[in-house]
């Protein structure tokens, strides 16, 4: 396994699920969706687009298609926690002895917690501190290019100059030419 390291240059926005209430928020990691489609991305400005049936095209299904599995990237000091875990739905009291159960060790966990009455939940985030996270607010722009009367939207993006990191396969970095720091611009979406 290589370490994969990324280092944002501008801010990012990395598209999590539509919200009701009109905020476009951000993922803050890295799936491994998007970096595999970032080395695919990268693939196919090197090399162009193939058709069907060649031996560009199989190498290509080789490499993002099959068995290599691309995993997330994380800020350092973030992880993932098992989905054993539940933890307070609300923030925790001082007084609270256990912050976290985990089922897998225990068996079970109680439905609320048993020092201070609050629900417990599965975790859906990371562990570890938020990233600074810019949120702008704009106005909504018609199909005629002209503001639309009292609909706003808020974007979430990353700030430049996070880093995230994560374990890579290493055969499938090595085949795709990614070697070293070899610094990719990505076509913008």
């Amino acid at each position: 396994m290589n370490e994969l390291v990324l280092t944002l240059r501008q801010p990012a926005q990395i598209g999590d699920r539509a919200r009701e209430d009109f905020v476009l928020s951000t993922l803050e990691h890295v799936p491994g969706t998007v970096v595999r489609g970032a080395f695919a991305a990268s693939w196919l400005a090197r090399n162009g687009v193939s058709a069907a049936g060649t031996p560009e095209r199989a190498e290509f299904l080789r490499l993002f298609e099959g068995g290599v599995r691309f995993g997330p990237l994380l800020r350092p000091g973030t992880e993932f926690l098992p989905l054993s875990v539940v933890t307070h739905k609300y923030q925790a009291k001082e007084t609270c002895t256990e912050v976290e159960f985990d089922r897998a060790v225990t068996g079970e966990a109680p439905l609320r917690c048993p020092d201070c009455g609050s629900p417990l939940d599965q975790v859906k985030v990371l562990r570890g501190d938020r990233p600074p996270v810019r949120r702008r607010t704009s106005v909504s722009i018609g199909e005629s290019g002209v503001a639309r009367r009292g609909v706003l939207f808020t974007r979430e993006t990353l700030e430049v100059g996070q880093e995230f990191r994560g374990a890579q396969p290493r055969t499938g970095q090595q085949e795709a030419g990614q070697h070293g720091r070899a610094e990719q611009k990505l076509p913008h979406r």
